[in-house]
């Protein structure tokens, strides 16, 4: 046996485990539910693959020994997130090509971590996020979490807590947790260690945070081997900076840039030479689409969130004279639209449209005759039912419907590699099936009235409730 999958109901002891697999011989181990230490074994030390994404109770000091493991190739720490550093000794790991350490609480690699030559794909960070407050609202966010700590330890049950103490929780807090408050960092993103530049196999480094500074700026920069790259923390600040450096990458295939504000004035300074870019994403809120959108002729992949531009006709100009888009994702919250048009003659490679609106008041969302020729699949997410849609009886290749209704303030569920939805409390667990309640026979209503609109297309398509 070289591949080894440890289920989350297995409950069997070290002993039984030497004892049904040869451990010398594993090659692959990937691991589901709850961490106990022997899982890893010093005999695998031919190791190649160690899946722990999702895994429960692990924590930093079950990592010390990681760098024992020299021919990995592959670690997975997704999803582990009482993991808030990596030990020195990864860089040992020399043979390492795909680090994921993505919905982990590290916002730091070790300076180790240049050493890692063959190191193509890093994962890391949590995606949108920022602490964009004053100092007033950051002073008070400090104590808010330093009582709420005081009170954790004075009840912490330290035999239950499998080697994290009040002194564990104080070195975080004081080492990590403020600092980063105080720069207004989170853990969206991570920084990059001086070096990083060496890296040269690097094709895909996500999310790096850019409020650390230039100095990551320029260590970006010098990866010009990069094919996929997300940032968070961008600002007008340092826009200008990473604007300059993108325009050193030359393989970049697919960028991602992520604020947890706005994005006016922070990309106007991008180059035109991004000709090979084929996927985008932009998070954040804009007054206007950059210029240098428009020149993306091999773009295929397109998501806006929080732009507030649906509706905007110059922009829907822009976005569908784009002559290879075939897929296009529009995320908005808290504002008001009348009337949403796909236009004739726009958008004639699109197949998929993914519309997500919460907290969102729109008159209507129309599909004029010809416009979309080639959209197979649309993707709807409400956040109320307050919208109307006309022209969907006009698509003339679609083939399915995906509808799905979600509470504005709970968004929708993430799931873990166990299959398990994020844990809500029983109160909220309670409310959003009240809410569920009082919302089903306006849903039902729209989910009529969407349905007799497909029922006239010569297609026939499908209508699924997600």
């Amino acid at each position: 046996m070289r591949h080894l999958a440890i289920s989350s109901n297995w409950e069997g002891d070290e002993c039984e485990l030497e004892s049904t697999v040869e451990l010398s011989r594993i090659r692959s181990l990937t691991v589901f539910g709850k961490w106990k230490p022997f899982y890893i074994s010093e005999k695998m030390r031919f190791l190649r693959v160690l899946d722990l994404e999702g895994t429960e109770g692990l924590r930093n000091h079950q990592l010390e020994h990681i760098g024992e493991l020299l021919h990995l190739r592959y670690l997975s720490l997704r999803g582990c997130g009482y993991i808030r550093s990596l030990p020195d000794s990864v860089g040992n790991l020399r043979q390492l090509e795909t680090l994921d350490i993505k919905e982990t609480s590290i916002t730091m690699l070790p300076r180790t971590i240049i050493k890692l030559r063959k190191l193509c794909c890093l994962h890391a960070g949590r995606g949108p996020g920022g602490i964009e407050d004053n100092c007033f609202s950051k002073s008070k966010y400090i104590c808010e979490i330093q009582l709420r700590l005081c009170v954790a330890c004075c009840s912490l049950d330290l035999p239950k807590m499998e080697g994290f103490g009040r002194r564990e929780g104080c070195h975080i807090a004081c080492c990590f947790v403020y600092p980063n408050i105080i720069r207004g960092i989170d853990g969206s993103g991570v920084k990059l260690p001086r070096g990083t530049r060496k890296l040269k196999a690097l094709c895909t480094l996500r999310y790096v945070h850019l409020a650390w500074g230039n100095a990551i700026i320029k260590e970006i920069k010098g990866l010009t081997g990069l094919e996929k790259l997300g940032v968070v923390g961008i600002n007008k600040k340092n826009g200008p900076g990473f604007c300059s450096a993108i325009s050193s990458l030359s393989h970049l295939e697919s960028l991602s840039v992520l604020s947890a504000d706005s994005l006016n004035g922070c990309l106007d300074g991008m180059s035109t030479s991004l000709v090979n870019l084929q996927s985008l994403k932009l998070s954040g809120s804009l007054e206007k689409l950059p210029g240098w959108i428009k020149g993306l002729q091999n773009l295929v992949k397109l998501k806006l969130e929080l732009s507030e531009l649906s509706g905007n006709l110059e922009t829907m100009q822009v976005l569908g004279n784009l002559p290879n888009l075939s897929i296009l994702g529009l995320w908005e919250e808290g504002f008001e639209i009348d009337v949403f048009q796909f236009q004739t003659g726009l958008f004639k490679r699109l197949t998929v449209l993914d519309l997500f609106y919460s907290n969102m008041k729109i008159e209507l969302v129309e599909f004029q005759k010809d416009s979309v020729p080639n959209l197979e699949m649309l993707t709807l997410s409400l956040g109320s039912t307050q919208i109307a849609f006309s022209g969907l009886e006009l698509l003339e290749s679609i083939k399915e419907v995906w509808l799905s209704f979600h509470h504005p303030w709970v968004g929708t569920p993430k799931s873990s590699k166990n299959g398990e939805n994020e844990k809500m409390s029983k109160q909220l667990y309670e409310e959003v099936k009240e809410e569920e309640k009082r919302n089903k026979p306006g849903q039902d209503k729209f989910r009529e009235e969407l349905q007799m609109q497909l029922d006239r297309n010569e297609n026939q398509p499908v209508l699924k409730m997600q």
